[in-house]
C-alpha cells in the first residue's frame, strides 16, 4: 500500500480526535 504525503497528517489529526474524545 503506497501512502500519500497527506496520510501522516490525516493520521495525526485522527489521533488528536481520538485523544480528545478519550479526554472527554
Amino acid at each position: 500500500m503506497a501512502a500519500p504525503v497527506e496520510l501522516p497528517d490525516l493520521v495525526c489529526q485522527e489521533l488528536r480526535l481520538q485523544d480528545a474524545a478519550h479526554n472527554l
